[in-house]
């Protein structure tokens, strides 16, 4: 597959395997510069790069997608837990 680098005008291969990892095509399906940068970035923290930019899409669509404030702010809470998990 051939692919622009986005610092350059010239095209260069990029293999399939990093178009199709499950959350690079998804982060490319919903943010498509967000997917730029994962896979311009070291090979090492594509997928760690990618989900961090589908968690803040995650988070920052929170309070335009709930009516209910409190809601909304449950939802944060239960996704800082999560990551506090993480953490331990």
């Amino acid at each position: 597959m051939l692919k622009r680098n986005p610092c350059s005008s010239v095209y260069e291969t990029v293999p399939t395997q990093y178009v199709f990892d499950s959350g690079l095509a998804q982060l490319q399906a919903v943010d498509r510069d967000g997917w730029l940068v994962a896979l311009w970035s070291p090979p090492a923290v594509r997928e760690a790069l990618a989900a961090l930019f589908l968690l803040d899409r995650e988070l920052a669509g929170l309070p335009l997608r709930l009516r209910d404030p409190m809601a909304a702010e449950l939802r944060l809470v239960w996704w800082r837990g999560q990551l506090e998990a993480l953490d331990h």
